[in-house]
Formats: C-alpha cells, sequence, structure tokens
C-alpha cells in the first residue's frame, strides 16, 4: 500500500501539515454538535496518554507531574474557597447592620420614653 495516496501534505508557511486522509475524523459523522467537542477530546486522549507515560518514564518528572496536578487542583479551588467565605463574610455584615438597626431604635424610643408602638 502507498503512503502516498493516504496522506495529504499541505505547506502553511514554513509549516508542512501531514494529515491521514484514510481516517475520518469521529466527530464528523455526529449529528449533534454538542458531542464534537467531546469527540475531539476522545480523540486526543491517546495522544494525551502517551504523552503522560512518557513523562513519568523519565526519572524524578513523575515527581514533579504530580506536584504539578496538585498544585492545579489547589489553584482551582481557591476562588470557590473564597466565594464562600464572602458570603459568610456578608452575612455577618447583614447580621450586624441589622442588630445596629434594632439598638439605634431601642435607644431612641427609649430615650424618648416611648414603648416603640
Amino acid at each position: 500500500m502507498d503512503a502516498s495516496k493516504n496522506v495529504k501534505h499541505t505547506r502553511i508557511g514554513v509549516w508542512d501539515l501531514y494529515e491521514d486522509e484514510s481516517v475520518k475524523p469521529l466527530f464528523s459523522r455526529l449529528w449533534w454538535p454538542g458531542f464534537k467537542s467531546y469527540a475531539m477530546l476522545a480523540q486526543a486522549l491517546p495522544y494525551v496518554w502517551r504523552m503522560v507515560r512518557d513523562i513519568t518514564s523519565t526519572p524524578d518528572c513523575s515527581l514533579l507531574l504530580l506536584a504539578y496536578f496538585l498544585l492545579e487542583v489547589i489553584i482551582s479551588i481557591i476562588p470557590a474557597v473564597s466565594l464562600y467565605y464572602s458570603g459568610k463574610l456578608l452575612t455577618i455584615v447583614r447580621v450586624v447592620s441589622l442588630l445596629f438597626q434594632y439598638v439605634t431604635l431601642t435607644f431612641f424610643t427609649s430615650s424618648l420614653g416611648t414603648d416603640g408602638s
């Protein structure tokens, strides 16, 4: 089988792009456009898996890869934790504000000699 029949060569500036025409992309056969991104992800998984295997086969890189993923998870959690504590702070400010309004109302009504009704 001649490989040149199955490979399309395109020159993009100084780059050479080689595409295998014998394999149709998975997302071209799907009828729902929402699946396109998932299909592209599924097609890229073998390459990502090979990259991870190559990185972990290098001495001391598996520890660095683990540290990288751990830091990424921590960095992605920080906005959620910040939002949670901002909500708690707003609740405290609201309670203090309501308490201050009540104390002020009580002070003025007691200084005027009324019972507030």
